[in-house]
């Protein structure tokens, strides 16, 4: 049997479809009129597709504010609305809108088939991008999808700003070990590096491959100010031990620097500010262009934050 497609129906006039006979589902179909108890839904319990009946230009209102948490939770939107413009299209599919009923076209038939195609589009849109957006090496995404990350957790909290940190870690002796044990070794290796790293943090943290002996932690949720530094000391206790590659017990010295985001900073220059602490005497290309030093970020307090030749095995 096949598992049941979640689908959140908002409705202005209470409209609820009936797909329980259709052979495109099953569907589980739970409506919702109050706009802010689906905002809740989405941020608690993403659906597999939201189907959004509405007046148009209410609607592209409502999923321009929508538009952050639709992105970060994957679902896509059809809309039942009277006939879009032509010109409209291009805007809606920015929006999230996978396809575009008019009132008079959303019989059962053709809306379970649209909703059916709707999700189907997403998912192998999805996969594409992550395959784009992950360094094949370790499965971790790479620094153009944390950007991403980092952009849609911005969005969500432009009303509530709170704070987030970012570390990032770069490993002494990897290229060396290239050059002894092989291309393969120094893979497997980065490999062990991405677990040990996934394994000391929490689900809200996001480890993040920046290149072939740097990786990046973005702390998303910060309950206490000394919480950067306690997962720094956890950090240095488990990155301390040493990895065995092809038979070889292999130690990989690191150094560490963390930066906290301020208010309205783009990604790009948190993530190219903390490059350039780990880094001061070049300049840092990163997605957002070249980054110099600036007053427009801040180093936390705590152990280990920002020692440029200290390494885990000190």
């Amino acid at each position: 049997m096949k598992t049941p497609l979640e689908v959140l129906s908002v409705s202005e006039k209470g409209w609820v479809p009936d797909l329980s006979m259709s052979h495109y589902g099953p569907f589980v179909v739970e409506a919702r009129a109050d706009l802010p108890a689906v905002t809740d839904a989405l941020r608690a319990q993403p659906p597999d597709v939201l189907l959004l009946h509405w007046n148009l230009t209410d609607a592209i209102a409502q999923l321009r504010r929508w538009n952050a948490q639709l992105l970060l939770a994957d679902v896509p939107v059809l809309l039942v609305s009277t006939e879009p413009d032509p010109a409209l299209l291009p805007h809606l599919v920015t929006l999230g809108v996978q396809d575009a009923l008019s009132s008079r076209e959303a019989g059962s038939y053709l809306l379970a088939k649209a909703l059916r195609m709707a999700v189907e589009r997403q998912t192998l849109l999805s996969d594409t991008r992550r395959s784009l957006s992950l360094d094949m090496a370790t499965g971790l995404p790479n620094q153009k999808q944390l950007q991403e990350h980092m952009s849609h957790l911005l969005a969500l909290r432009a009303r509530d700003p709170a704070p987030m940190s970012l570390l990032v870690l770069q490993f002494q002796g990897l290229a060396p070990l290239e050059g002894s044990l092989g291309s393969v070794a120094a893979s497997v290796l980065r490999r062990k590096v991405a677990v040990r790293l996934r394994s000391a943090l929490r689900a809200s943290d996001v480890v993040a491959s920046l290149g072939p002996s740097q990786f990046a932690i973005l702390l998303a949720v910060m309950d206490t100010p000394q919480d950067v530094a306690h997962v720094q000391a956890k950090l240095r206790t488990l990155l301390d031990q040493p990895y065995v590659v092809s038979g070889q017990s292999v130690s990989l010295p690191v150094d560490m620097v963390a930066v906290e985001s301020v208010a309205q900073q783009n990604p790009g220059e948190l993530i190219g500010q903390a490059l350039l602490r780990m880094n001061p005497q070049a300049p840092v290309l990163t997605l957002a262009g070249t980054v110099a030093p600036s007053g427009n970020f801040s180093v936390m307090n705590g152990i280990n934050m920002l020692q440029g030749c200290t390494s885990a095995n000190d």
